[in-house]
């Protein structure tokens, strides 16, 4: 039997990091897949970087770190607030290894076991530096024109910040959700048997949100109460 763990939008969020790493799940498992946006809303960029580095975790590149990084913006985003001072802020303080690291991630990641294809991803990409959509639910309706480009057995991704499983014809898509943004926390345990048969689990950790609403408000980043407020659920 091997098993993958497999995890995306931490944003940050050290403390649940670190929880997932003390679990069995993550110490046991073959291979530990981050589908990306380590970084965004919580100040602990430079801890969940090394963290999921020391960890030898496969680092997907996300939204949010391509607007860190490389100063990319999609100028068909509307928001409700101007987010420059916010990665701006992320950019002057990230340590240089790290920024580096992230600059040579990748968008994707494949695995092929008994002739299925594996295919991660953050979210569905239009260019090197742009993700497609705003973040809005995959629906069945609309997934296979979404994901049709993409030749896998089995598709996971982030971005959204919940947990989804389609079962679209040939292809098994999975919202992996999110470990950082969601209070408790999202991962996904993919289990392969020695006969080739696929599990998947859906699974949830428990952080203190009060502690982290309290941290956030605390530290110098920008517009540090308008991203509080996204950690009311």
């Amino acid at each position: 039997m091997k098993s993958y763990c497999i995890f995306s939008d931490v944003h940050g969020n050290i403390d649940v990091l670190n929880k997932l790493i003390e679990t069995d799940d993550f110490k046991k498992a073959n291979k530990r897949i981050f589908l990306g946006d380590a970084v965004g809303c919580c100040p602990f960029f430079n801890e969940t970087l090394q963290a999921l580095y020391d960890n030898k975790c496969i680092v997907l590149l996300g939204n949010h770190d391509v607007r860190a990084v490389f100063n990319r913006f999609d100028k068909t985003k509307v928001g409700n607030r101007d987010e420059e001072p916010h990665f701006s802020y992320i950019r002057s303080h990230m340590l240089p290894e790290y920024k580096e690291k992230l600059k040579e991630a990748p968008h994707e990641y494949v695995m092929k076991i008994n002739k299925k294809t594996f295919y991660f991803t953050h979210y569905i990409w239009r260019t090197k530096y742009y993700i497609a959509d705003r973040v809005k639910p995959i629906i069945r309706k609309n997934v296979n024109e979404k994901f049709a480009g993409i030749d896998a057995d089995y598709i996971f991704y982030g971005h959204e910040h919940k947990q989804s499983f389609f079962q679209c014809g040939d292809k098994t898509l999975v919202g992996v959700g999110s470990l950082g943004m969601k209070c408790p926390g999202h991962y996904v345990m993919l289990q392969i048997d020695d006969d080739g048969k696929v599990k998947i689990v859906c699974k949830q950790i428990k952080y203190d949100l009060r502690k982290l609403r309290r941290e956030i408000r605390q530290s110098e980043l920008p517009q540090a109460k308008e991203i509080t407020d996204e950690f009311n659920f």
